[in-house]
Order: structure tokens, then C-alpha cells, then sequence
């Protein structure tokens, strides 16, 4: 086409057809990055949220090799406790495999958010706390390309802000409770008038939770478990014990004890 038409269109039995098939407008196109970093830089965040239009563009050819050497950027499990501690610069967590990201501090290498969506051409992430995420009806469309060492590779989560067709089918026809926390049983030892028992070194101690009901012949009416050291196999409760067995060995001679309540499961229909 020469020159783009003018004036007003005149007659009758006119129609308008939209033409899609342009690159006017496109939307943006990443090619040949690379990062590195040991001190967990982020790589690209798409958000939906500040686009308009299709919220699409591409990333091809994109390496990015972040670890993580900040210690604060990590927790470990406290097995006496049963809490995850926060580690301390300089405590050496981030050379420690069993040491896990801290909420809010892992790194992510391609993250697209809010409807958007990228295609991932050729894109390789190495060392990162999640390598590619999607969240609130992000979308992404990955080819060629990997996820080496780091904590996660593919993370998605929430919903996006409008349902396809496709998806609005579904009816919810039944809501199943949950159980209650399984009941374990075991023996234990323990003095009159103290709030502890101890139970066999046989792992029966990782199946207690704070807050289940206790029932024993050594322990009080209506103990509950208060605290838990796993460490030692010795459980704290909420009453005095009312019985003496010093048995050293509890598997050997200890006196029985249940941890939790068993119920039934209730159905519930739900008309919508």
C-alpha cells in the first residue's frame, strides 16, 4: 500500500474488520542476558499488573547463575524446639544441606505475575531458591531450557482474575472434614507430681503434636501434650502425673500411654 487511506468511508453495507496480524505495538523482546551473582539477584519479573493489551513478551537466550552466600537468608530446623531458626551472618547455613529459605528471601530467576505471560526460549537458571514462577494466572511457555542445582524448579500459585470458558464448569458436589490427628500409642515412664514423661527411643515420639489429649494410668486427668523435646523423647504435659514408674528403659516395662482422640468422619452435601 502506497499511502494509508483518508477521509470519511461513504455507502452503504460497509463493514469493519479489525486486522490482529501487526508487530505495531509489539510487546517486549529479551534476548542474549546473562547474570551472575552470589548474593541472590533476581533475574526478570513480569507483571501484568503495570501492562495492558495481551501483558505477553519474550525471553530467549537468558543465563543466570545466582547463589546465595548470605547466611540470614536461610533457617534451620530445631529438632528440640520444632521451630526453624533464623541463621546469622557468618553461621555458614548456606553450605549446610539440610538449611532451608527464609520466607520472603529466595531468589528467583523468571517470574511472571498478574496475567502476564512470557514465552521462555532457551533460558537456563542455575543456583536460584525458585528457577521459574508463576503467580495470580501468570503464564509461561517454556522451551529449551533448564533448571540446575538452587531449591525449586517450577513454582505456581493463586488464581487468575478471570476464569477461561473452559473452567467455569465445575460444580463442588461434596466437602469432606478432615480427620483428627492420628492416635499414637505407646508406653513411657514418668514420676508422681512432675509434668514429664519419657517415651522409648523408637520414633513413636515424632507422631506427637502439641495440644493432643493424653490418656495413661501415670499421667493426670485431662493432660494435654504442652511441649515436645524430640531430642530426649520426653513430653511435657499440661497436668502433673499421678503415677510413678522409673522404668530406664520404657519400651521395656513402661506403662501405656495414648496420644490424640480418634473420630469419625462426617459428609457434607452441599446444593450450589
Amino acid at each position: 500500500m502506497s499511502s494509508e487511506p483518508s477521509g470519511n468511508a461513504t455507502g452503504t453495507n460497509i463493514s469493519v474488520k479489525t486486522e490482529i496480524d501487526t508487530v505495531d505495538s509489539a510487546s517486549p523482546y529479551a534476548f542474549n542476558l546473562s547474570l551472575r551473582s552470589v548474593w541472590g539477584m533476581n533475574g526478570m519479573h513480569a507483571d501484568g499488573s503495570k501492562a495492558t493489551g495481551f501483558k505477553s513478551m519474550v525471553v530467549a537466550q537468558f543465563t543466570g547463575l545466582s547463589l546465595q552466600k548470605d547466611d540470614r537468608a536461610f533457617v534451620k530446623y530445631n529438632a528440640s524446639t520444632g521451630e526453624y531458626d533464623p541463621q546469622t551472618a557468618g553461621s555458614g547455613a548456606h553450605l549446610d544441606g539440610f538449611a532451608e529459605y527464609r520466607k520472603g528471601w529466595a531468589h528467583e530467576h523468571i517470574k511472571c505475575s498478574n496475567d502476564s505471560f512470557i514465552q521462555a526460549v532457551s533460558v537456563f537458571a542455575v543456583g536460584y531458591g525458585t528457577h521459574f514462577t508463576a503467580l495470580s494466572g501468570g503464564d509461561m511457555s517454556i522451551t529449551n531450557s533448564n533448571s540446575n542445582f538452587g531449591n525449586t524448579a517450577l513454582r505456581s500459585a493463586g488464581f487468575k482474575a478471570k476464569a477461561f470458558s473452559k473452567d467455569k464448569s465445575g460444580v463442588i458436589t461434596h466437602v469432606i472434614p478432615p480427620k483428627t490427628l492420628p492416635v499414637v500409642t505407646t508406653t513411657c515412664s514418668g514420676t508422681t507430681g512432675e509434668t514429664v514423661v519419657t517415651l522409648p527411643a523408637d520414633g513413636s515420639i515424632l507422631g506427637v503434636i502439641e495440644g493432643m489429649n493424653v490418656t495413661s494410668t501415670l499421667t493426670g486427668t485431662g493432660a494435654t501434650v504442652a511441649s515436645i523435646d524430640v531430642a530426649n523423647n520426653r513430653v511435657t504435659l499440661s497436668a502433673a502425673n499421678v503415677a510413678t514408674n522409673a522404668a530406664s528403659d520404657p519400651a521395656v516395662g513402661g506403662t501405656s500411654i495414648i496420644f490424640g482422640d480418634e473420630t469419625s468422619v462426617n459428609w457434607i452435601n452441599i446444593d450450589i
